[in-house]
């Protein structure tokens, strides 16, 4: 061998350590990054969780769905089904049973209080905590929430996709093909077909994009605040009451249960 093959070798050798750092540096950074996602889709199905557990509170105090249809209709909540699902008394969903002078006016500011804790999860889930700034977080510690996931999924995609066209495993072989002149002939003697090779490798370690709409998450409609609908809330309980009282009484024994 001389000495303009010896460098030819070392030349290549360090051009294919440097093009496997970056390949394989690149493919793992988007795996960690897909892993992050995982972690955050659990926990924020934990959160749509806690948003129905509080849809249903609130739905059987205002003593069904038609009812309740009826309360997102008037304060212009255009498309609640996904608070609509669930109807029933669940655990942990008020910290003390409110008190009032009259049977009415405890079951007015519960539903006040029910429907406060229900805007605010809803309010978490879609956008994180109030007041919430993740800039000094880093990605992995960061509150999760529906924008961020659906943002993230986007940037996943992206890298997919550039990924894919740039640095495909099949694009790789191809290129180290450049420094081996008697790559052929190995492969020739060896009965093998390089093109045939990497596209049979792309196929197989292709990236997939990520389906948003798989991953299993609901999309909650955004509440008014309380002091926006306080008013309503309460010509809705009154009303509610006056026809509806024995089911009322029901779903407030229901929830005073489980409430300390």
């Amino acid at each position: 061998m001389d000495i303009f093959d010896d460098f030819s070798e070392k030349l290549a050798g360090e051009v294919m350590a440097d093009m496997a750092d970056n390949y394989f540096g690149a493919r793992k950074r988007l795996d960690d990054l897909a892993g992050i996602l995982e972690t955050f889709v659990e926990n924020l199905k934990k959160k749509g969780e806690a948003v129905e557990t509080r849809a249903g509170v609130f739905n059987a105090l205002l003593t069904g769905e038609t009812e309740a249809a009826r309360f997102y209709d008037a304060v212009g909540v255009s498309s609640p089904d996904s608070l609509l699902a669930k109807e029933g008394i669940g655990e942990g969903v008020l910290d003390t049973f409110p008190d009032a002078l009259t049977a009415k006016g405890r079951y007015i500011q519960t539903t006040r209080k029910v429907y406060d804790a229900l805007q605010k999860r809803c309010e978490d889930y879609l956008h994180g905590p109030p007041d919430y700034h993740p800039e000094d977080e880093a990605l992995e510690e960061m509150e999760t929430h529906y924008e961020l996931v659906l943002n993230m999924t986007k940037t996943i995609n992206d890298q997919i996709e550039k990924i894919n066209k740039s640095r495909s495993p099949g694009s790789m072989l191809q290129y180290v093909r450049g420094f081996q002149p008697d790559w052929d002939q190995k492969a020739n003697i060896a009965g093998s077909n390089l093109v045939g090779f990497a596209d049979g490798v792309d196929r197989k370690l292709v990236y997939k994009p990520i389906k948003f709409e798989e991953l299993g998450l609901k999309e909650y409609p955004e509440l008014p605040k309380l002091g926006k609908v306080d008013k309503k809330i309460k010509g809705f309980c009154k009303d509610i009451y006056g026809r509806r009282r024995e089911a009322v009484e029901t779903a407030m024994e229901a929830l005073k249960k489980t409430t300390a």
